[in-house]
């Protein structure tokens, strides 16, 4: 088994490759490579390629940032991607990244209000459907509040949301609760399955 690289060392490697005159597609194979070797380092292998070409091919290093914030909320990584969006023109994506949080706090405030309506489950699931829809980008962070803010209230269907962020990242904290609103709608399978991740 290969020896796993650090993240500076990966893209140091890449780096290599350019100078040495390597082409793009062939250090995309060589990434892929690295990847099946150690899938678990996925996520530093791609911000390492991203890192790398990100001034060389903007839609290339958009999709590979696309990949990477799927898995992690990091603003800076993703100031970073934004910029790239500006110059490829596509203003949109560029405004969801630099204003998300003004996005977001409206869709808290939101389900906040829905939330003291008492409003069907329904309404709440098509709010968060439309927001998700419209700023796709921020869908992990989407149902981490979606979960968050339901999970009292509407547990049984608050759990799918809480599901769907730990196929993104596995945070013992919040599988810990995940795990005890398992408890608490009395899937004890589920949750003790859960309990064991952590």
């Amino acid at each position: 088994m290969k020896k796993v690289l650090k993240y500076k060392q990966v893209k140091e490697k890449f780096r290599e490759m350019i100078e040495r005159n390597i082409s793009i597609e062939d250090i995309e194979d060589e990434l892929k490579s690295m990847i099946t070797l150690n899938p678990s380092d996925t996520l530093k292998y791609k911000k390492a390629f991203f890192s790398l070409i990100k001034d060389i091919d903007l839609e290339l290093a958009v999709k590979y940032g696309e990949e990477v914030i799927k898995i992690e909320d990091d603003p800076k990584f993703m100031k970073v991607l934004a910029v790239r969006y500006k110059r490829l023109g596509q203003h949109a994506k560029y405004n969801a990244f630099v204003f998300k949080k003004i996005p977001m706090t409206i869709f808290k405030q939101e389900l906040d209000e829905f939330i003291m309506k008492k409003a069907s489950f329904t309404q709440i699931k098509e709010h968060i459907e439309y927001f998700v829809d419209s700023y796709q980008e921020l869908e992990l962070l989407a149902n981490k509040v979606a979960f968050s803010k339901l999970k009292d209230t509407y547990t049984s269907e608050a759990v799918k949301y809480g599901e769907e962020v730990i196929k993104q990242e596995q945070d013992p904290k919040f599988i810990k609760v995940l795990a005890s609103r398992y408890r608490k709608i009395g899937d004890l399978k589920r949750y003790e399955s859960l309990n064991s991740l952590e």
